[in-house]
């Protein structure tokens, strides 16, 4: 299973890869940024069943190169030959303004790193995940970017919004698109991380709102696991209801 976004000290991509590797027999691999980090190093102290294994590969969002680079180091250093699930977790959320505020430099940013990298990651990953028995592509993206529900969700999510609401159409078409591959997009819910944390102060939420990480990744791993063509795929699933949402 492959995992993007798993570095951070407290996030939930560290919580699903801390929860994968407590299961026999896994092969977890997770991208970060920068191997070299402390944090990023410190996976490799994670406890973990005698049979599971851990592979940390550079992934940064943000470039166009490093998608295919780690492929082809799973491939040939690490004797991948097929990956039953990608879960795409790496996003940002860096500002929330307004449509009339919003910038160009701010759509763009959100926009490479929420949908354009998970386009890249998937592309990356297809053959490896055609090789799989029942190959799962699960997308993190958030109820902020639903067109739906705007009238419940109305916080100033003008940058980041979109950048979702782009992620989710293009994982739907992903769905009618591969006859074998499931593609599911999750909505987390708030977590009690920085992020999460600096989100409910900013629109006057009660902490009590959050989620632990570590519920958070439980919860979101019932959605990993039941995923199929047949079930979930080409929808847009809550993790902490584990009901379907509105586009």
């Amino acid at each position: 299973m492959k995992v993007l976004g798993g570095e951070k000290a407290e996030c939930l991509g560290r919580a699903i890869v801390t929860a994968l590797l407590l299961r026999e027999e896994a092969t977890v691999i997770a991208a970060v940024r920068d191997p070299d980090h402390e944090t990023a190093k410190s996976l490799q102290g994670l406890p973990k069943r005698q049979t599971a294994h851990l592979i940390v590969v550079k992934i940064d969002a943000a470039s166009h190169t490093d998608h295919a680079s780690a492929v082809k180091q799973l491939q040939d250093q690490c004797g991948i030959k097929s990956i039953d699930v990608v879960i795409a977790n790496a996003g940002i959320i860096k500002t929330t303004p307004l449509v009339r505020e919003s910038t160009i430099e701010g759509l763009l940013e959100h926009y490479h790193v929420n949908a354009i990298s998970t386009v890249m990651l998937y592309q990356a990953t297809r053959p490896l995940l055609l090789e799989a028995h029942n190959p799962r592509f699960i997308v993190t993206s958030g109820s902020g970017g639903s067109i739906a529900q705007q009238d419940k969700i109305q916080f100033p999510l003008a940058e980041y919004g979109p950048s979702r609401a782009a992620v989710n159409w293009l994982f739907r078409k992903v769905h009618f698109e591969e006859e074998r591959i499931a593609a599911v997009l999750v909505d987390p819910g708030l977590i009690d991380t920085e992020t999460g944390g600096s989100a409910v102060t900013q629109f006057g939420m009660h902490r009590s709102n959050l989620q632990s990480v570590e519920q958070s990744a439980e919860n979101y791993l019932k959605v990993v696991d039941s995923a199929s063509k047949e079930n979930t795929s080409g929808k847009f699933i809550s993790a902490q209801s584990q009901t379907e949402l509105e586009w």
